[in-house]
């Protein structure tokens, strides 16, 4: 999903280390209808398999910082256009498809009533869905911007979850 809907892709090194693997858990199973393939064997497919996901999954985690940390410009129409269309409707509803979302928005969790609440006021004449305001975060004291009232922003300084 990572890769689709940010619009990522695998560099060759990438497909050539999952296609090795691939290739080296297919051997085995080959082999193993034919002749009696040592336990090692298949350890080390498992601690290739292992390690091959571990690196899969942190290299994710580092492409969902950096979304999180630049925001995302919305998803290609051509991704769009592939999606099931309750998928296609629900982006358009939040207004993702297209306009560019603040960074503190993106997997912000869920405001839990043990995180410190921020403080907002409303800036004038900035436009958008609602009226945009300025949030003061209630754990670090920073200042940032939010689209509008009424939403759960992260703050951008110390990823302190803010009601607003």
């Amino acid at each position: 999903m990572v890769q689709t809907r940010f619009d990522k892709e695998n560099t060759p090194c990438d497909d050539c280390i999952i296609t090795a693997t691939c290739l080296f858990v297919c051997v085995l199973d080959i082999a193993r209808c034919c002749v009696d393939v040592p336990h090692e064997l298949d350890f080390l497919a498992d601690c290739l398999v292992m390690s091959v996901q571990g690196c899969m999954h942190a290299q994710q985690q580092i492409e969902i910082n950096e979304v999180k940390k630049h925001g995302w410009h919305g998803m290609p129409p051509m991704i769009m256009q592939h999606l099931p269309p309750s998928q296609q409707e629900m982006m358009q509803k939040v207004g993702m498809h297209g306009a560019a979302a603040h960074p503190s928005m993106i997997g912000a969790p869920q405001w839990h009533p043990w995180h410190s609440d921020g403080w907002c006021k409303l800036r004038p004449g900035m436009g958008g869905g609602g009226p945009p305001v300025q949030v003061v975060c209630g754990n670090c004291r920073q200042v940032f911007g939010a689209p509008q009232q009424g939403m759960v922003v992260m703050c951008p300084f110390c990823q302190t979850p803010n009601n607003c």
